[in-house]
């Protein structure tokens, strides 16, 4: 009977291995759509390919209508902040304001009142999210074309996820003594099966390298490199900047020579983005909202998102409504009161558990719960952001192999909730099959996935165990703490 056991299981292990593999296969690949926008361009250093490498540009028009031309035209009007067109698809070279310039090109104005300004052209160097993800791409401009550089940054991009993949079953599995052939299928099922990964694959997103970045640091700090963890966090925070909520973090955990060496490289690249890119030109630091904006753009998926969805008239099974990438608030004053009360609540109530954590061990699930907050309380997200949520599902996975370890005894309830979070998030079995169910009821699965919110609901029953994890304590340390200065 046992025999046959351990067979029945190994062979589901391998089965769960086997389509794991081909599921990531078929679905993680380049998406023949990823050059018309994302990450990528909005990363790419098109100012300096204009310079090296102007065929590359040109070969691609996408580039052009997403970063701008290689000349950005300023005026009075752009430069006075008069009659800047408002909109969600406004070209970046249409409401940029350098600073800098335009307070030079306004100058003459105060010389010479009475004569009107005529327009000049400057070069464009608008830039986008964080500088690492510029310089990281810069190798790539000297390639022979744009698809080229893709297809380079994708194969980037996938080595890092399998990177991210060895780290966290190492951090969590082997140096804990968890390893086993159903634990690696299992979390194999779990990394190979995600969808939001699926995305951020297939749009070769910049998010995978924060992702990897971060890792490091954690990976580094349970390894006790402090100087290395620094300088991993510093590359993650200046690829994309939500990361920073883990210097504060840190140094309340009293983690001084992480804190140290992040502050410390994190000012080297300050500097070093200041003397190629100029602070100035960064689009993103416009970009930035106050508490409480929100969009229901249906690729987002924050809890801001879910907010605002609340006042909007959809229909589902109407494609005028359904179809909209974003849909009409009706209330925007009550859904953005409401989207700050929840924020600030959150925020506030997780600040007061950790102050009362003040003198515990550092949890791998307090810290999947800061990475979880960092990338849903933000006003706007994609579903590939939630790729870091994988940390706070391998950490659940590696809790129920721990218990199963100790006592035996399989939690059912608590792996079927888990289970239930995984769906919601990241619906685990390929798109098409949900596509058939829905097709019948002349619904689209991706209609229903994204405008109810489903991931939404998902990640928080994740947050909800974490929470409960941590007020128990029951979590398992990351690292021993090591002295401090």
């Amino acid at each position: 009977m046992t025999l046959s056991r351990d067979f029945l299981k190994n062979f589901l292990c391998l089965a769960l291995l086997l389509y794991s593999g081909a599921h990531f296969l078929s679905s993680s690949g380049l998406s023949p759509n990823s050059a018309i926008g994302g990450d990528f361009i909005s990363g790419f250093p098109s100012f300096w390919a204009w310079k090296f490498n102007p065929k590359m540009i040109q070969e691609n028009p996408s580039v052009q209508g997403w970063m701008g031309g290689q000349y950005l035209e300023l005026n009075e009007e752009l430069c006075s902040g008069k009659n800047i067109p408002k909109g969600e698809n406004v070209a970046i070279d249409t409401i940029v304001q350098p600073p800098k310039v335009c307070r030079e090109y306004m100058r003459q104005k105060q010389l010479s009142p009475d004569q009107p300004l005529l327009p000049i052209q400057v070069v464009n160097r608008t830039w986008q999210y964080g500088p690492m993800m510029h310089f990281v791409t810069f190798p790539l401009m000297f390639l022979k074309s744009f698809s080229t550089a893709l297809r380079a940054w994708y194969f980037v991009c996938l080595i890092a996820y399998l990177c991210l993949f060895y780290l966290w079953y190492d951090l969590l599995f082997r140096s804990r003594g968890l390893s086993s052939f159903s634990a690696f299928c299992l979390f194999s099922g779990l990394w190979f099966n995600f969808s939001p990964s699926y995305d951020a694959l297939r749009g070769a997103e910049i998010e995978i390298l924060e992702f990897l970045f971060l890792t490091l640091s954690l990976w580094y700090a349970a390894k006790k490199k402090s100087i290395k963890a620094g300088a991993a966090l510093a590359l993650s925070v200046f690829m994309k900047y939500t990361p920073l909520v883990f210097v504060p973090y840190f140094l309340w955990r009293r983690q001084y020579k992480i804190v140290a060496s992040a502050c410390l490289f994190m000012a080297g690249l300050w500097v070093v983005t200041q003397a190629t890119l100029g602070w100035e030109w960064s689009y993103s630091f416009r970009m930035l909202q106050k508490i409480g904006a929100g969009t229901t753009a249906t690729g987002s998926q924050a809890f801001s998102s879910l907010i605002y969805r609340l006042f909007t008239n959809f229909d589902l099974f109407n494609d005028s409504t359904s179809q909209l990438a974003r849909l009409p608030v009706t209330n925007t004053a009550t859904a953005q009161l409401i989207t700050k009360i929840f924020a600030l609540s959150l925020i506030a109530f997780y600040g007061i558990l950790f102050l009362l954590r003040r003198g515990k061990e550092v949890m791998d699930v307090e810290l999947s719960l800061i990475s979880l907050l960092m990338v849903t309380l933000i006003q706007w997200n994609h579903i590939y952001y939630l790729i870091f949520l994988l940390m706070g599902y391998s950490v659940a996975l590696s809790s129920i192999f721990k218990r199963v370890k100790t006592t035996g005894i399989i939690p059912k309830l608590e792996s079927g909730v888990l289970f239930a979070s995984l769906v919601l998030v990241g619906y685990f079995l390929p798109g098409s099959l949900y596509h058939r169910v829905f097709a019948p009821l002349k619904l689209n699965f991706w209609d229903a996935y994204s405008v109810l919110s489903l991931p939404v609901y998902g990640y928080s029953i994740l947050l909800v165990w974490l929470t409960v994890k941590i007020v128990k304590q029951s979590g398992e340390p990351l690292w021993v703490r090591e002295n401090h200065f």
